[in-house]
């Protein structure tokens, strides 16, 4: 029952999640804009980290520090072309294709954490290509007219969807070495990627400025910086507790659904037919990967 209650707040708050970083992503999405962002983006979640429980941090080994500082690398790329896919696509089916990174960890299961991947679960696999297909031939509306989805989303989201799975890979391989450091892992990976990006965001001082008078987008990426958070707390806090080929599919249709019904309410977007049956394909596939 914990655990049910637990999922259905992870459900709530990643289609919230998905509705503030739409609201607050940057206009421009160049690499110094998509960089700049990313970076205030990480600095919010560090502060919001400090207020949320576990209080206190642990001491940190010297090893330990590998695995956020390459999460941290992929993260930047994976919210530089998720913004990408944004700028040229809807929320709902960005973040929908976004959420198929589960596929990643599942694929090198067998070979990194010797988990059986059956000829069932290939099959579901061969369904998630076959849902990002249909998402692909979806149509948007583009003021009065409809405008299909670019080659150019389709690759931004796919490269964001690799680079955001391979982070997965890194969390996990964390945790199963250094279990308990739940909160280190998250504050040390936002702490590496606002290091990065601090150069940047210095040299764009005129971005600091429009931001800070921004208070709608200052409430945004104070929203979405906190529903971050808890996604990744509850996350991470069953990573390594339940085999990945169940837990993930799990976490992949939560993700898929939630961020249709949030973009389909809060942000009045109308989702395409074929959308539906894109979700709808990417659940069976989901439900097969966790027979």
């Amino acid at each position: 029952m914990e655990y049910a209650v637990i999922m259905f707040i992870y459900f709530v708050v990643r289609g919230l999640n998905s509705v503030f970083i739409k609201k607050c992503e940057p206009k421009e999405t160049g690499l110094k804009e998509c960089l700049s962002f990313t970076t205030m983006f990480c600095v919010f979640q560090l502060i919001t980290l400090f207020f949320m429980p576990p209080y206190g941090i642990k001491p940190m080994p010297l090893g330990f520090l590998i695995w956020p500082l390459c999460y941290s690398l992929f993260f930047i790329l994976a919210y530089i072309f998720l913004f990408k896919a944004f700028a040229d696509g809807s929320a709902s089916i960005s973040n929908a294709v976004f959420s198929f990174y589960i596929i990643i960890p599942i694929m090198v299961g067998p070979f990194l954490w010797k988990e059986k991947l059956t000829l069932l679960q290939a099959v579901g696999l061969l369904l998630f290509v076959v849902s990002i297909l249909i998402f692909n031939k979806t149509t948007r509306k583009a003021g009065e007219k409809k405008e299909k989805l670019s080659g150019r989303w389709l690759i931004s989201i796919l490269l964001a969807t690799v680079f955001s799975g391979i982070g997965v890979i890194f969390t996990r391989e964390c945790m199963r070495g250094y279990p308990g450091y739940d909160k280190e892992y998250l504050l040390m990976y936002n702490v590496f990627v606002a290091l990065a990006g601090l150069p940047v965001l210095l040299k764009n001082r005129e971005y600091i400025k429009q931001y800070g008078k921004d208070r709608r987008g200052l409430s945004n990426t104070l929203g979405a910086s906190i529903t971050q958070n808890l996604n990744n707390i509850i996350f991470i806090l069953y990573l390594n507790q339940i085999d990945s080929a169940r837990f993930l599919p799990l976490i992949g249709v939560l993700n898929i659904v939630s961020v249709i019904v949030m973009g389909a309410v809060m942000l009045k977007e109308k989702i395409p037919r074929n959308a539906y049956i894109a979700v709808a394909v990417s659940i069976v596939s989901l439900y097969i990967l966790n027979l």
